[in-house]
């Protein structure tokens, strides 16, 4: 987790997000936090002018870019004052690739670790272009992404749950990934169950629960069911009862991330909910 992305709309989430990820890299000793805008001009505004496409000149397209520029600048500063006292360098980049092209590609040239991002619920005030992409963020990073939902504020991460059905862990959960995310927090391990159907009590799940206490042993987990029809809610429940700062999804779960962000599904989430959730891979 040496080298953290933060790609920015220079919208609110975005913003809170950028922070989060300042104080986040200073709490795990990060090296480095890049700043990414992407300001992507399709090139059928040039050659196919319309109501869809509104045509910019060169001389706008160069003004607007300066101008993200001065946003990235000064979004630099501010993180500086938050990092003050560490390591931590910060860079900024500003792309001309599409959004989930630019991000991917910032990836693989700067060697990125993780990515964060804030997210708004589609029946959200604000406009944000990374709210409305955060799915396909998620989807598309082969690296962790961390979602702030509105509001988030960093406190040092003391306690996280991890959501998990105990089916196929050997194969969902990507122990590597966990193991740096605890080792470098020395968090305390919550593993969460959402079985409304009692599967973890039948026979043919015996097997799938032992494997995962022998993956987890090292870190003592505690381990919680719950029978609550609504996983979501019940998440969320869970891990405010707990007043646990990080909520772990395991891969390809992006039903459940699609859930965190959509304010219809848990209007107390999106209103209320300041627990960053962490989707590995």
């Amino acid at each position: 987790m040496k080298t953290i992305l933060v790609p920015t709309d220079f919208s609110k989430d975005a913003t809170e997000a950028a922070n989060y990820a300042a104080q986040l890299g200073k709490y795990v000793g990060a090296s480095r936090i890049v700043l990414l805008n992407s300001f992507y001009v399709s090139i059928y505004e040039s050659i196919l002018p319309s109501v869809n496409f509104i045509q910019l000149s060169n001389e706008e397209i160069c003004q607007k870019q300066e101008s993200l520029l001065r946003r990235l600048r000064a979004l630099k500063a501010r993180l500086e004052l938050l990092v003050d006292g560490s390591n931590i360098t910060i860079d900024y980049h500003l792309s001309n690739l599409p959004l989930l092209r630019a991000i991917q590609q910032t990836i693989e040239e700067q060697e990125i670790d993780l990515v964060i991002i804030g997210s708004t619920g589609e029946n959200a005030k604000e406009d944000s272009v990374l709210g409305r992409n955060t799915i396909g963020i998620a989807k598309t990073s082969t690296i962790p992404v961390i979602v702030c939902p509105s509001q988030t504020k960093f406190t040092p991460i003391k306690k996280v749950v991890l959501a998990c059905d105990f089916k196929k862990v050997t194969d969902t959960i990507p122990l590597n990934e966990l193991e740096e995310i605890l080792n470098i927090t020395k968090a305390e391990l919550l593993v969460l169950n959402v079985d409304p159907h009692g599967h973890h009590l039948k026979p043919e799940a015996v097997s799938e629960v032992s494997a995962l206490q022998q993956m987890l042993k090292g870190f003592n987990p505690q381990y919680h069911y719950t029978d609550d029809m609504d996983t979501i809610d019940s998440i969320i429940q869970f891990t405010d009862t707990q007043e646990a700062q990080l909520i772990i999804a395991l891969p390809k779960r992006y039903s459940f991330l699609q859930g965190l962000v959509h304010n219809s599904i848990s209007q107390r989430l999106a209103l209320n909910s300041k627990t960053p959730v962490l989707i590995l891979k």
